[in-house]
């Protein structure tokens, strides 16, 4: 977590790598803020700046400024929150989504959906699990090879060669997605089908590095196999047991491959099916892979409104219509800070000693 944080830190300074001047870390660190007003944020920020001063130099230093991060629980947090935040993994029975925060600071506020027309229940429709038997190693490792595939952008043997005509015709000429990322850093969010292979894994509610969630996911798929080699010698074949059986390997397998193929190795993710927002609670299903605005705000004041959407889908095309939200306007902030300081000065003077909420 520390590199992450360095790693975001370190992304500033235009005088001086690592450093951070007054103004340069008020702008930074202005969104952190959970202030209902321009000039609140700006004063907490210029606090905040005043406090990891500690020699009095008038630049903060990456040192500095993650030894009071570490040490502030609620600063910690909105970091996390507004800048370590990167996105989510969704994915249903056709269907596996990523979204991610633009990382363009020209286009913040947007965000782009990758999109793969590939779910739990696509390998027994398209034959690459046995429909009447419990999965074996060979078909398991057919299933990640065309997962593989499909994140790579290149053309898999088993779509051209063995699926049925009515599945071709339905989900075959969408299946191969393009422009997948990879090695993306940060803190990623996995919920719906994504947050159930975690929950058989043993590992939601908690951060957890790519490297133990991935060690996770193995030995959770391999119980699994195990476990449907001993019903098959059983011959326990009973239909609903078969079909959650091929679901939860299928699902464990897609969960593993797109997290090892497009997260960095250095990144974290957090597991999670019911939120708190505010006073309201809500089941995140694999819609939430569209931020939604109140992602960057504290929850009673969320709109729930969607931010901008740019999408990167399938050729099948599962087009994302964009709502656009009107940004608030930051060009002037310099400006508007002058006038805040100047506020604060006031409000440091007055003889009623009182301070802004």
């Amino acid at each position: 977590m520390r590199q992450q944080m360095t790693s975001w830190a370190l992304l500033s300074g235009r005088k001086s790598i690592g450093e951070l001047e007054q103004d340069e870390f008020i702008e930074k660190f202005m969104p952190l803020s959970r202030q209902a007003t321009f000039e609140h944020r700006a004063w907490e920020a210029l606090e905040w700046f005043r406090v990891m001063d500690e020699d009095g130099s008038g630049t903060i230093t990456t040192s500095e400024m993650l030894n009071c991060m570490l040490e502030s629980e609620e600063l910690l947090q909105a970091v996390i929150r507004h800048r370590l935040f990167v996105g989510t993994l969704a994915g249903g029975p056709r269907s596996m989504q990523l979204t991610v925060a633009e990382p363009d600071p020209e286009k913040e506020g947007e965000v782009l959906l990758h999109y793969a027309k590939v779910g739990t229940r696509s390998p027994v429709l398209w034959g690459v699990f046995p429909p009447n038997d419990y999965v074996g190693r060979e078909s398991l490792i057919r299933w990640e090879n065309l997962l593989m595939s499909i994140i790579d952008g290149e053309p898999s043997q088993i779509l051209e060669d063995d699926l049925n005509v009515a599945v071709r015709q339905e989900d075959g000429p969408g299946v191969i997605s393009t422009d997948w990322p990879s090695d993306l850093r940060g803190i990623f969010v996995g919920i719906s089908s994504i947050f159930y292979a975690a929950r058989d894994a043993g590992i939601t509610e908690r951060l957890i590095q790519k490297k133990d969630c991935l060690e996770s996911l193995s030995s959770a798929m391999e119980a699994e196999l195990i476990r449907g080699s001993s019903e098959a010698i059983q011959e326990d074949r009973i239909p609903k047991k078969l079909h959650l059986h091929q679901q939860k390997v299928a699902n464990l397998a897609m969960a593993h491959s797109f997290i090892s193929r497009l997260l960095h190795d250095d990144a974290w993710l957090y597991f999670r099916r019911s939120w708190q927002m505010g006073k309201s609670s809500f089941i995140a299903t694999w819609s939430l892979g569209v931020f939604l605005n109140g992602k960057r705000r504290d929850g009673n004041q969320a709109a729930g409104s969607f931010t901008r959407v740019r999408s990167h889908l399938s050729e099948a095309g599962v087009h994302a219509e964009p709502q656009q939200e009107k940004p608030s306007p930051q060009k002037n902030w310099a400006r508007r800070l002058s006038a805040a300081l100047r506020f604060s000065a006031v409000t440091r003077r007055s003889p009623t000693g009182s301070t802004m909420d």
